[in-house]
């Protein structure tokens, strides 16, 4: 008895080059990223002898997460070490300007002392990075911090970093 069985064997399929799709997605999402930051205005906030500055540069809102791109000068006489700031959410109860108004602003001196006393609610940072660690004097880094929330109205944000003697070193803005 003679018999022949014609059965193809199965092409095996061929996994995708991961690698290629990955480059695409991550090349997807920093162009989102990109596209949809929002500039925020410091044109009001100075540099000072001898202090740190810190300058809210740009803010980013994902579906859920909430980014904010910020810069270090160090224009003191002495190394100073960017630690990844505390972040806060500031309520001001007792504001005599209207927080709409000051919408992708940094806020100074001056304004803050027209939003009054501010009530803070500590935030949860879900990454912090920064270029570098330590920037000597007349040096100037980068960073960015992501806060997994989703803000709906304008929204005070407060950045707080290491302090330098008694000075605070602090970003505040209204997103």
């Amino acid at each position: 008895m003679n018999f022949a069985v014609d059965s193809r064997i199965p092409t095996p399929k061929l996994a995708p080059d991961s690698s290629a799709h990955l480059e695409e997605i991550a090349d997807m999402m920093l162009t989102r990223a990109l596209l949809g930051a929002e500039r925020v205005d410091s044109t009001s906030i100075k540099d000072a002898k001898d202090r740190i500055t810190v300058r809210i540069e740009h803010v980013f809102q994902s579906r859920n997460t909430l980014y904010i791109h910020y810069s270090v000068r160090n224009q003191s006489a002495h190394p100073y070490r960017v630690s990844a700031p505390a972040v806060a959410e500031a309520l001001a109860p007792q504001a005599t300007i209207s927080i709409m108004s000051l919408r992708h602003t940094q806020l100074d001196n001056t304004v803050l002392r027209k939003l009054g006393q501010l009530r803070e609610r500590p935030l949860t940072l879900a990454r912090a990075e920064s270029q570098k660690d330590d920037i000597q004097a007349g040096e100037e880094t980068q960073g960015v911090v992501a806060i997994r929330e989703q803000v709906a109205g304008p929204t005070i944000f407060q950045l707080t970093f290491g302090p330098v003697g008694t000075h605070k070193v602090q970003a505040t803005m209204v997103f």
